[in-house]
């Protein structure tokens, strides 16, 4: 999903082992760690586990906590429930989806405590122990304290963000690609035009715009377009269904709301092509390669 927003119903992350693994010893079977966790931790409590931890930190920074770790440490002998978490518990969040597919605002969040801040076109605050359904965004109408928190909290986020991008190398999953191959995968739609295969590419065109899309307007925040969204995805029901007039009709309405918008784009060439409509499709295409010309 391309919006950040907290599940009213957590789910929970479940860590079940077998004693004697490496050094690991729980005070006791059910620990429960009441804080969030994220999906990033699952990789360096695996390795704890499977007694690999200290191998592992002879290569690259591994991002994420050992959890295993952390419940022990918070859990006293006898006892079922761990410690409330520090001041340092954080965990860090984000959403490309609209950025990559449509060229909206990327979103990067943080949840630290009770506190929620998310970094978009319209930043977001939220205090979950009297909002756990987020409505009420703290940063419409900020005081002085909100704003403060937001601003403390945007910080630290940027922190985690530069850390992470000076750890990323260029090794091979980052390798440059070749003229030729972009280019095909231009063809397909799966890169706009002028897109490069480079870890920083994404970051200088986002600097580099100032905050504007490739249309040149301001970037869409996510959250404004959950409608349009909603109605891409009815035109995608429309074409499994066969109905491929109606999906192409929706399409080409959802391309008059956003012209430039590479994800519509691709998806009306394709459903020209499932019609054959081999003249419209070239008519459709023929303006978008003197747009990349230009671009170029």
């Amino acid at each position: 999903m391309f919006i950040e927003i907290e599940d009213l119903k957590p789910e929970p992350l479940h860590v079940r082992h077998s004693y004697g693994i490496g050094d690991i010893a729980f005070h006791h079977e059910d620990a429960v760690l009441e804080e969030p966790v994220s999906l990033v931790d699952v990789f360096p409590t695996l390795l704890s586990l499977t007694g690999l931890r200290e191998e592992a930190e002879k290569g690259p920074l591994i991002q994420g906590r050992d959890l295993i770790e952390l419940v022990s440490s918070r859990t006293a002998p006898g006892g079922a429930r761990a410690a409330p978490a520090g001041p340092g518990s954080e965990v860090v969040f984000e959403s490309l989806v609209g950025w990559i597919e449509h060229g909206w605002g990327e979103l990067h969040g943080i949840r630290s405590g009770r506190w929620k801040y998310i970094k978009a076109p319209r930043p977001e605050l939220y205090d979950l122990s009297s909002d756990p359904g987020e409505v009420r965004n703290l940063l419409e109408a900020p005081g002085p304290e909100a704003a403060d928190r937001a601003a403390d909290l945007d910080r630290r986020l940027e922190a985690v963000l530069k850390a992470a991008a000076a750890q990323a190398s260029p090794g091979p999953a980052h390798r440059e690609m070749d003229d030729e191959t972009l280019e095909k995968l231009r063809s397909l739609g799966y890169l706009p035009p002028g897109a490069r295969s480079d870890p920083q590419a994404r970051a200088e065109v986002r600097s580099a715009s100032g905050g504007e899309s490739r249309r040149g307007a301001p970037l869409e925040d996510p959250k404004d377009m959950v409608g349009f969204f909603e109605a891409l995805n009815d035109a995608g029901l429309l074409a499994r269904k066969g109905d491929l007039e109606g999906a192409l009709a929706s399409y080409r309405s959802l391309l008059e709301r956003a012209p430039g918008d590479p994800a519509i784009q691709r998806r009306c060439a394709e459903t020209l092509l499932e019609m054959k409509r081999f003249d419209a499709l070239e008519r459709f295409l023929a303006p978008l390669r003197e747009q990349e010309a230009l671009q170029g």
